[in-house]
């Protein structure tokens, strides 16, 4: 099924006074749905400047599938005062009787002037929001063009799509007021009706894949939204931040009296790294509450935003905070003036619940090519997202003097992610820490799921548990092999799979052989230490 984005708009124009504020949020309830996560309403944000009306379409928080999995949103608008658009719902999509160009079966009865199209992973549609307009007796056509706006989408944890349309491709002005409503559905099987509608808490009492029409004008429970378009002044959006830091506190991780201050970073600052560049928090006298106003406005009506809190100039920042596992918090600026709810520092709410987790590598590949030598004075650790300075825990050899182990007491709420790499020699260059990608399906990370006290799978630096493969050539009466040579690295031969390995002379720390033909049958492998 391809994903769709539609706006209907009927438009006309009501001269109404500017009101103050510019943006106006539309609220739906959740889980009222006819499908899954990706067609159910949560929010509609829209706002104006000078030049455009913009719109921001939110889906449940925590939707677990995101825009462009399959699913078709529709926005519906009606401005009265123009002539009456189109009043019939069908699933027709060419000609005067066409209900919309896309041919669902949705519409507004009362009459719907203007259709915007868009499909997100379209390449026929170059990723953008189309415009139709209706005219009586000729039914819809395009109105500016293949592209009228380039759409920005942002995927779970809070699924949005934005874009804008220029105010007099819609014949708007300051002042002017329409109505609309919203609808989700798919593309495939093509005639279906709502899955949501914005303008209703409930869910229709008919399924849409049956198929049947919606009508916002008639449903039940139906109100239309209204906007007005405003003068585009400039605004000034006040958030406010909040964080208990009282378990950090008794953790050992965070003390004001020796200095330590809390700071918020995040997108609306572009994550700064160093001292005092974050936005600071102030303590709450009598508390170990610490809040912050962030005065902006570079930051549109119906963004969503990242953030942190971090402890000092990045020394320590939060782990995996955000909704389901997501890497940071998050919130839609949906007001002028705005309060975050109270949050504890990386989300734990008990000091003394902390799980016990082991942490094994075997070094022994890295040992075989000489990039980590213990009796030279190397060392290995592990760092996470409760540490990331390089030397957070150091690991101990095992009964295997090339394995290395230790425990690590994390306070994290269950159910939370953690993120962590090995580095050697306190990862002091850059060199001495594992690569990106080391995680689950090339995350840069290695995670897994805090629930309980556990001894972590045994890792191999780096994900290379191998000496790789040896080429092979061939030559007059024999054969030549080829592999990457490491000091510690040398070749066997067996006339047996299963036993009697020996070493090849001279072949350690060597990256090549020749095995000359003699008869028999004759296996062989690289070794290490």
């Amino acid at each position: 099924m391809k994903t769709i984005l539609s706006l209907s708009l009927a438009v006309a124009a009501l001269a109404l006074a500017t009101l103050s504020a510019n943006a106006t949020v539309y609220t739906d309830a959740t889980n009222d749905s006819w499908g899954a996560s990706e067609v159910d309403i949560s929010s509609v944000i829209v706002t104006n400047d000078g030049n455009s009306v913009i719109f921001n379409m939110i889906l449940a928080q925590g939707a677990t599938n995101g825009i462009g999995s399959g699913a078709n949103y529709l926005f519906g608008i009606q401005v009265v005062g123009a002539a009456q658009g189109q009043t019939n719902i069908n699933a027709t999509s060419a000609g005067a009787t066409a209900g919309n160009p896309w041919g669902k079966r949705v519409g507004i009865s009362s009459g719907m002037n203007y259709f915007i199209g868009c499909y997100p992973n379209g390449s026929g549609y170059s990723g953008g929001a189309q415009l139709y307009h209706f005219t009586n007796g000729f039914g819809w056509s395009g109105q500016i063009g293949t592209t009228a706006s380039i759409i920005e989408v942002t995927n779970p944890p809070t699924p949005s799509i934005k874009f804008s349309i220029p105010l007099t491709a819609l014949g708007l002005g300051v002042g002017s007021n329409f109505n609309f409503d919203v609808w989700t559905s798919y593309g495939s099987p093509g005639g279906q009706g709502a899955y949501d509608a914005l303008d209703s808490s409930v869910r229709a009492p008919v399924a849409p894949y049956v198929p049947t029409n919606y009508d916002s004008a008639t449903a039940a429970g139906s109100t239309l939204s209204s906007y007005t378009v405003l003068s585009g002044v400039p605004y000034s959006a006040q958030v406010t931040f909040q964080v208990d830091m009282g378990v950090a506190i008794q953790q050992g991780l965070f003390d004001p009296s020796f200095g330590d201050y809390v700071e918020a970073r995040g997108s609306f600052d572009g994550w700064p790294v160093g001292d005092h560049l974050g936005l600071l928090m102030t303590n709450v006298v009598g508390t170990s509450n610490y809040v912050a106003v962030l005065v902006t406005n570079s930051i549109p009506l119906g963004s969503s935003v990242d953030y942190k809190f971090v402890i000092d100039s990045g020394t320590l920042w939060e782990g995996n905070v955000g909704p389901n596992g997501a890497q940071n918090r998050t919130f839609i600026l949906t007001n002028i003036i705005q309060t975050l709810p109270y949050t504890y520092w990386n989300n734990v709410t008990n000091a003394d619940l902390s799980f016990a987790v082991q942490f094994t590598v075997d070094m022994s590949v890295e040992s075989a090519y000489g990039t980590f030598d213990p009796g030279s004075g190397d060392t290995i650790y592990v760092n996470g997202d409760w540490d990331w300075n390089g030397d957070a825990l150091l690991l101990t050899p095992t009964a295997d003097p090339l394995i290395y182990t230790g425990t690590v007491a994390l306070a994290y709420s269950p159910g939370t992610t953690i993120n962590y790499k090995y580095a050697k020699n306190q990862g002091i260059n850059g060199s001495d820490w594992e690569t990106n990608g080391v995680g689950p399906n090339g995350a840069n990370n290695r995670q897994f799921v805090l629930n309980t006290a556990t001894n972590l799978p045994p890792d191999f630096f780096n994900n290379v548990s191998t000496f790789g493969d040896v080429a092979v050539g061939t030559i007059t009466g024999g054969e030549v092999f080829n592999w990457t040579a490491g000091p510690g690295i040398r070749l066997q031969s067996s006339t047996n799979l299963l036993s009697g390995w020996t070493d090849v002379p001279n072949t350690q720390g060597q990256g090549a052989y020749t095995n000359m033909f003699n008869g028999g049958m004759k296996f062989f492998r690289l070794v290490g230490p």
